[in-house]
């Protein structure tokens, strides 16, 4: 039986979306939702996730576990604030057992080696100009040592000065 869900409102305010044990099959609409953070669709019967997913920028948790996926698109390591992700219990077929349980950094990263260098490159230079930082993929051009900084500090890790033989903080930091 097919069972889609396509009654996502449209919406700038709304937040998350939970549709667990729904017995879906199918997803549609989440486009209508661009600010969305949290989308939880455990314990459904989805085969495929939609490729709208890929274009929700501001996702930080997405849960598909206990679901009929044989696969999750690679392209989903490239959303930068995604930082819970759940597969578990599914008959996942080309990511490793040891990664299904994997915490989202590592998941991530695993996911990313399966896309071609140049679509991380394009993907996260279009990131960083939607941010306003610099583009630390250029391989021709020297970087400034403040800019590698910044760009770590916003992306939540720590700004870490240490051995870095600095004369002086840059105005940028602040």
């Amino acid at each position: 039986m097919f069972r889609e869900f396509s009654a996502v409102p449209r919406s700038d305010k709304l937040d998350t979306i939970s549709l667990g044990y729904n017995q879906l099959t199918a997803l549609s609409n989440f486009e209508n939702a661009p600010k969305l953070t949290v989308l939880d669709l455990h314990s459904n019967k989805l085969e495929d996730l939609p490729e709208s997913i890929l274009n929700m920028q501001g996702l930080k948790t997405l849960t598909v576990s206990n679901n009929e996926l044989r696969d999750v698109n690679p392209r989903i390591a490239l959303l930068e604030e995604l930082v819970r992700l759940n597969i578990e219990g599914n008959p996942l077929k080309a990511i490793k057992p040891a990664m299904r349980s994997a915490n989202a950094v590592q998941l991530k990263k695993y996911l990313k080696m399966r896309l071609g260098e140049d679509e991380v490159e394009v993907e996260e230079a279009k990131q960083s100009a939607a941010r306003g930082m610099p583009n630390m993929t250029n391989k021709g051009g020297a970087y400034d040592q403040w800019d590698m900084l910044i760009r770590e500090f916003k992306q939540g890790t720590a700004l870490d000065l240490r051995n870095k033989d600095l004369q002086e903080v840059s105005p940028k930091l602040l």
